[in-house]
């Protein structure tokens, strides 16, 4: 399990509810979490504290998700605090065409924003929701995250606008472009195509021949590797993925190559 000790005495902000723990704060990790893994927080003396998102080179080192311990992160989890976040500017919202749905750490998903543009009738364009993800754990979970985004607002088209210089100090690239809708897939069409899974298997084969290598060069091609991401969420594929019919790699030609896995 990664976890993530306090030194002493710096646990007083988390028991205060404050979401962010600062690098300076932080004896010692235990594990080899990577950028916006789950981590369980704990005080010098070992009591639980939090679960958070880990973020290895930022001042903030770790961003909480939940202060209960009983409370997993996983893709249910995103569903409730989207569902949650939608319920509560239903009720204070009204009368606008744009609206902030989602505002970071104020919703319990620290680093994201998101803003909904709704079209007057009759309009040609429809309505898009304009997602930041500006912290790492978001960035982990993006696809999960818009997922319960098109299932919660009913609208179908999702762009990203990650653009903002912070995301530098989270060792995250800066990225624009469409996450869902049209334009989202290789086709541009609304839907997946078998061309994309296909690239999917590409990507899957690359990653299983060569992980180490695969981390350095999928920096460099941020839009493949988040076609990639949205094709292993897809909800229609989950039990196929999961089932013995979606055949392991072996010895063919996407087996692991140590000799040629370099840095």
């Amino acid at each position: 399990m990664n976890t993530l000790t306090l030194k002493p005495g710096k646990e007083k902000s988390l028991l205060r509810r404050h979401p962010w723990i600062y690098a300076t704060a932080v004896a010692r990790v235990d594990g080899k979490p990577t950028s916006g893994a789950t981590v369980v927080v704990r005080a010098a003396d070992g009591r639980f504290l939090a679960r958070a998102a880990f973020s290895p080179v930022s001042a903030i080192r770790a961003r909480v998700w939940t202060f209960d311990e009983g409370e997993p992160v996983d893709h249910a989890f995103f569903k409730r605090r989207v569902s949650a976040a939608l319920a509560y500017r239903q009720q204070m919202v009204r009368d606008t065409g744009a609206t902030r749905l989602i505002f970071g750490e104020a919703d319990g998903l620290p680093g994201l924003i998101v803003d909904r543009y709704q079209s007057a009738p009759g309009a040609p364009v429809s309505d898009q929701l304009v997602c930041q993800f500006m912290a790492a754990g978001v960035e982990a979970w993006k696809d999960a995250i818009v997922n319960a985004l098109v299932g919660a607002t009913g609208c179908p088209n999702v762009y990203e606008r990650s653009d903002a210089a912070v995301r530098e100090r989270e060792g995250l690239p800066s990225l624009t472009g469409v996450l869902a809708g049209a334009g989202a897939w290789l086709a541009a069409g609304e839907r997946w195509s078998y061309a994309d899974l296909s690239l999917f298997y590409l990507i899957d084969g690359l990653l299983h021949a060569f992980p180490r290598r695969m981390c350095s060069v999928a920096a460099q091609f941020p839009k493949v590797m988040a076609l990639h991401r949205r094709v292993a969420h897809l909800p229609e594929l989950q039990s196929y993925f999961s089932s013995g019919r979606r055949l392991p790699f072996a010895d063919g030609i996407f087996r692991h190559y140590p000799e040629l896995d370099g840095e």
